[in-house]
């Protein structure tokens, strides 16, 4: 299998060449589940298809929608065509998306979505193909064990609102507009403390759009912008 390993500021992601179909859909769970395993740097994993228009298409290891395999997607064209400008499509959406390649890689992205309140510090961010719990801390809270536990009672608690979601996050906002991303993957079992997290940022805008400049736990930056089209997510990607 033909993999290449990339790093959009944080979250290292492998994404796999299947252009010609070789690889069944069933494969890709097993799959991802043992290059989780034995690769431990890597956070997530990509198959590169060619989708239903001819552009090229990234489908996730649980068909969930992911905006940093995308643009590391993006990356691959570009390196491969030298394009900067096109479109692509992705797992747990039927939209498009236009990426632009300049110094960042941008992704825009399309305004729907829905969001509730279900307590006082805690709102519901469902997109297309992913939904993210959004919650405000102080930095001296952030512990991996304790908000591992806290994650595993908030599914517990509101499965009703995530039944219907291949992948569901747990993004946690300090006051330094800095993210803490777990995310949990059905179709693999996996729980991940994401270095970055592109949905997970745009879920954190979405919950409070007077902060648009996120850092990651990679200590990179992302930025969300809005227009009256959508939202532009950017910051950089490179190879590892």
């Amino acid at each position: 299998m033909k993999t290449h390993l990339f790093y959009p500021g944080g979250n290292p992601t492998a994404l796999i060449e299947n252009l010609d179909n070789q690889i069944s859909r069933n494969d890709y769970p097993k799959i991802s589940r043992d290059i989780l395993k034995n690769q431990k740097n890597i956070e997530q994993v990509g198959f590169i298809e060619i989708g239903k228009n001819g552009n090229y298409r990234c489908q996730m290891m649980g068909d969930e929608f992911c905006i940093n395999s995308l643009r590391s997607l993006g990356l691959w064209i570009y390196g491969k065509f030298g394009k900067k400008q096109f479109e692509i499509e992705s797992s747990g959406t039927t939209a498009t998306f236009k990426m632009e390649v300049e110094n960042w890689i941008a992704i825009n992205l399309s305004k729907k979505y829905s969001i509730k309140q279900p307590e006082k510090n805690l709102k519901f961010i469902e997109l297309e193909g992913i939904c993210h719990f959004v919650q405000e801390i102080k930095k001296s809270d952030w512990s991996k064990e304790k908000f591992k536990k806290l994650f595993k009672e908030i599914l517990k608690k509101y499965s009703f609102l995530t039944k219907d979601n291949p992948a569901i996050g747990l993004i946690s906002v300090d006051e330094n507009n800095k993210i803490y991303p777990l995310v949990y993957v059905k179709e693999t079992d996996s729980l991940i403390f994401e270095s970055a997290c592109g949905s997970g940022t745009l879920a954190a805008f979405i919950a409070d759009k007077s902060k648009n400049r996120f850092t990651q736990p990679s200590n990179h930056l992302y930025i969300v912008e809005e227009n009256q089209n959508g939202f532009t997510l950017k910051s950089i990607v490179s190879k590892i």
